[in-house]
């Protein structure tokens, strides 16, 4: 224990009174009428003030005999209070009338923390049965000096903008401590005010007893302001540290912290809601959202303090909007509006305990609307709050041009009705829109076309092209087209989204509003190819018939009820029978075949539907349609060479009884590819295609090399090691462990797979090897998907399998194959090869090295006329097929009327950037 010294500790005495009944007085003092007692003694209360825990606090107390009569002092009892206080007392002393003695109070202090005030009841005895009740308090801290907060966060603020903090120093004690040496480091942080002139030292004043009982002691303090500016980006901790005049504290450091970067809010400066046809005493009004984003850097960890949020510092409104140049308030709406209520200036789907967080995926969309109440410009100011520390109120003008313009007649046809959409995989529908007048003046004004979704439509639904006012003219049509993209998690069970593709048109009746919805779904049934596109064919012709097919992923058949098509131009020639089963796993597609027939010039837009019942439920699929025609069925499609190709290489090896040779064929076909590093960057992985624990683990060669690029050393004879897997496989499939081996956790382990995969902007080619069907678990579809999902690479899926009916004589099949190889390849774009063939080997190699470096085939979607010669031009720049040096006529391109590609010679590929067109003219059918 230790006794804290009396010089720290002031002892403030307050008097109190206090004693019992006197027996009766002698005769002398009752006749001289004196009512004195015989025997009284006076103690005053005791307040030993402030002291810190465990320290041992005492005072003297002064007694006193007030009586007639001389007393002898006994015993101090401690009647209630802590029971660490002690009494210690002059045992046997004798006070005269008028005279004194001591008596010491002491107390040990507990630990309790934090400030807390003790008290005690005491009584002292004195012969004659005297006795005195008296009091004793004290206050026990655990620190005399004390500041608030205990860590200053400084939260996020973006380089160069300063945030001001403050610290409240505390002093419990009854007497000033002095503070010095004042000093923030590193110098992002800095003391820029303190309670007087010098910012390097203060005084805390004394704590203070007040009269309020609910209060007692009033600690003395001082502030201390503290500023933060970062400089770069990213998290700096330091430290405010100073000395104290206080023995038992006299130094203090209190943690710094602050992150450059965090919040800041981004808007367009000016929300142009166009023209207007403003028709008086009508409802004309046009919306639009405004697009609030969080563009400061987000934390990693996340942390939501790093969060955009809007209102003001005092939690008030979120905004606040400003008429101009003779507008009324009362025109325009910022948040929702109800048809029946109004503008409620709310926005329910932002929570304001979350806020934005950076990133464009959670941008707020705040509905702005406008009813213009006359003609000409109406103009607004729209001031957004937000704790953005640079900007904390920014200012978007809002403008709308209502204008005068003859009302429209239109004719809409079209759906947006998208069925099943499966994941990762992007489809784009629209609608027609037809000018039915046909006169002089009859122009359309189309304004404010703007999507709007409903809940998860939001992230699905988007327009395919930016909107801009459009006068149609006399006659006129246009197409509106709606992009459809779900990327997030396939919900468990298909799950149907909406949005309103909404217009206006020059009318006074309200807005259009064609809806839009998917269902959201891993589906059974893959169409392919996925968009159907005839090119540009002749007004007076058909197109050529073209072939697609139908897979079914799925363990049960799918039945098909019915098919129809949207858009008179497009129709179904053969292969959707009602009745018609698409059967299970991929084992037979279903084929089918359309016709484009253009009625007049320009393009044109449908979509085939096609119903079926599927797991015994009605399902629609949707393909969409394009088409367009002119007098001479000209096409022109364009392609850019890629900049900087590179390829990450997943093998998968079948590793049965009778592959060993196989695979050596193997290791010399993608070991070729390593001699190319100046125009290929690859890196190569190889697993099996075993199934158990070690499926989809990368195999090591005895030097531990997993991973095999150009810049191995022996890299070639590294991949001839690593497709040597063996041949004591029992059950084989490519799926699963090529899944497993490219997402997590294998993918993200670096004593497993890590290093494998570079991420976007990556070519994936995984290359599965086997002479029998697959027998994995799952699904050919939920394998791609949960592939696509967990890796940013492009994925291509090819395939070296059993193709043939039978194998042919002189080669052998593991087991025949069931559709699931042929399904992965047509899901991934990716090609497949007969096993039994002696090209496979030179066929891999060139559809890699195609793939993943410059490109030297160009694949058109719609056939040329086989009588009208093609044309090939480079940037502007038309290129001969052949050098047209008559001294050597070597061929730089062709076309292959197979593939239906253009393909340049090695030696002629296009320079990385360059943009290759090629114009053919369609055939005319009859």
């Amino acid at each position: 224990m230790k006794t804290v010294s009396p010089g720290l500790v002031a002892v403030g005495l307050s008097v109190l009174f206090a004693g019992c009944p006197a027996p009766s007085l002698p005769d002398a003092a009752t006749d001289a009428g004196v009512d004195a007692p015989l025997a009284q003694l006076s103690l005053e209360d005791v307040d030993l003030g402030v002291g810190l825990e465990d320290a041992v606090l005492s005072t003297t107390v002064r007694v006193r005999n007030t009586g007639a009569k001389t007393v002898t002092l006994g015993a101090a009892t401690l009647l209630s209070g802590h029971s660490g206080f002690q009494v210690a007392v002059s045992n046997g002393a004798q006070l005269a009338t008028g005279e004194s003695s001591d008596v010491t109070v002491s107390i040990t202090l507990p630990r309790t923390g934090t400030l807390k005030r003790f008290q005690a009841r005491f009584e002292l005895a004195a012969s004659d049965g005297v006795t005195v009740p008296f009091s004793a308090q004290v206050w026990s801290t655990p620190a005399f000096l004390d500041w608030s907060p205990q860590s200053v966060d400084f939260a996020f603020a973006p380089p160069t903008v300063p945030v001001v903090r403050e610290v409240v120093f505390t002093n419990f004690s009854l007497q000033p401590v002095r503070l010095s040496q004042l000093s923030a480091m590193p110098s992002v942080f800095r003391v820029v005010a303190t309670d007087s002139s010098d910012l390097t030292a203060l005084t805390v004043p004394a704590a203070m007893r007040s009269n309020s009982a609910s209060e007692g002691l009033v600690p003395g303090r001082s502030t201390v302001q503290l500023l933060f500016t970062p400089v770069v980006l990213g998290a700096r901790t330091g430290t405010l540290s100073g000395q104290a005049d206080v023995a038992a504290q006299s130094a203090f450091s209190i943690p710094l912290r602050g992150v450059g970067g965090g919040p800041v809010i981004d808007a367009p400066p000016v929300l142009d809601l166009g023209r207007i046809a403003y028709f008086p005493g009508a409802e004309s009004f046009a919306s639009r959202a405004l697009v609030v984003t969080n563009v400061g850097t987000r934390p990693s960890p996340p942390d939501p303090r790093g969060n955009l949020l809007l209102g003001s510092a005092q939690g008030g409104a979120y905004w606040e909007v400003t008429a101009l140049a003779g507008a009324s308030v009362s025109e325009v709406c910022v948040g929702d509006f109800d048809e029946v209520t109004g503008c409620q200036s709310t926005l329910p789907a932002y929570d304001p305990q979350v806020g934005i967080l950076s990133g464009t995926s959670t941008a707020l969309a705040i509905p702005v609307r406008v009813a213009p109440g006359g003609f000409g410009q109406r103009r607004f100011e729209l001031r957004i709050f937000s704790n953005d520390p640079a900007t904390p109120q920014k200012v978007v003008a809002i403008t709308v041009d209502a204008v005068q313009v003859p009302p429209c007649d239109v004719e809409i046809t079209g759906t947006l009705d998208f069925g099943m959409l499966p994941p990762l995989i992007a489809r784009e529908l629209a609608i027609t829109v037809r000018n039915r007048l046909t006169g002089p003046n009859d122009t359309c004004l189309i304004s404010n076309l703007e999507l709007v979704p409903s809940g998860a439509g939001a992230q699905v639904f988007s327009l395919t092209e930016p909107w801009v006012d459009l006068e149609l003219a006399p006659g006129a049509m246009k197409q509106l087209g709606v992009r459809a993209l779900s990327s997030g998690p396939v919900p468990p069970t298909p799950t149907e989204v909406r949005a309103k593709l909404v217009f206006n048109l020059a009318s006074p009746l309200p807005r259009v509003e064609v809806p839009v919805s998917a269902t959201l779904a891993a589906p059974c049934l893959s169409i392919a190819p996925r968009v159907i596109d005839f090119g540009t064919v002749g007004n007076t012709c058909a197109s050529p018939a073209r072939s697609f097919q139908i897979f079914n992923a799925c363990a049960t058949d799918v039945v098909i009820d019915s098919s129809s098509v949207v858009g008179a131009e497009f129709s179904v020639l053969a292969g959707l029978t009602p009745g018609t089963r698409v059967l299970a796993a991929g084992a037979a597609p279903v084929v089918f075949s359309l016709e484009y027939r253009p009625q007049d010039l320009g393009a044109d837009v449908g979509a085939l539907r096609v119903s079926v019942t599927e797991n015994g439920q009605p399902r629609d699929y949707v393909l969409p349609l394009r088409g367009k025609s002119d007098a001479t069925g000209s096409n022109s499609e364009s392609f850019v060479q890629r900049t900087s190709p590179k390829v990450d290489v997943l093998l998968v090896v079948d590793d049965s009884a009778n592959m060993g040779p196989r695979q050596t064929l193997l290791g010399q076909a993608v070991s070729g590819l390593l001699g190319f590093p100046s125009t290929l960057d690859v890196r190569v992985g190889v697993t099996s295609t075993e199934l158990g624990p070690s499926a989809g683990l990368l195999h090591a060669t005895d030097a531990g090399v997993k991973v095999v690029s150009a810049l191995t050393p022996g890299g070639a004879a590294a991949v001839q090691e690593l497709v040597q897997v063996g041949t004591s496989g029992l059950v084989q499939s490519c799926m699963e462990p090529a899944t497993l081996a490219v997402t997590a956790p294998y993918l993200a382990d670096p004593t497993k797979n890590a290093g494998l995969l570079r991420g976007a902007g990556t070519t994936l080619e995984i290359v599965c090897l086997t002479d029998a069907r697959d027998q994995a678990p799952g699904l050919p579809a939920s394998y791609v998907n949960r592939m696509v999902a967990m890796t940013p690479s492009e994925l291509r899926y090819h395939v070296i399998g059993p193709f043939l009916p039978m194998a042919p004589m002189g080669c052998s099949y593991g087991t025949p194959n069931d559709g699931a190889h042929d399904l992965m390849v047509e899901l991934t774009g990716g090609t497949k090869d007969e096993i039994c063939s002696s090209a496979w080997p030179m066929n891999l190699q060139t559809v890699l090295a195609r793939n993943a470096g410059y490109l030297r085939s160009f694949k058109l979607a719609a056939r040329p006329d086989p009588m009208v010669p093609l044309t090939v031009s480079i940037d502007g720049v038309s290129i001969p097929p052949f050098d047209p040096n008559p001294m050597s006529m070597d061929p730089i391109w062709h076309y292959d009327p197979v593939t239906n590609e253009v393909v340049f010679e090695p030696l002629y590929a296009p320079e990385p950037g360059k943009t290759v067109t090629i114009s053919f003219r369609a055939p005319c059918l009859p």
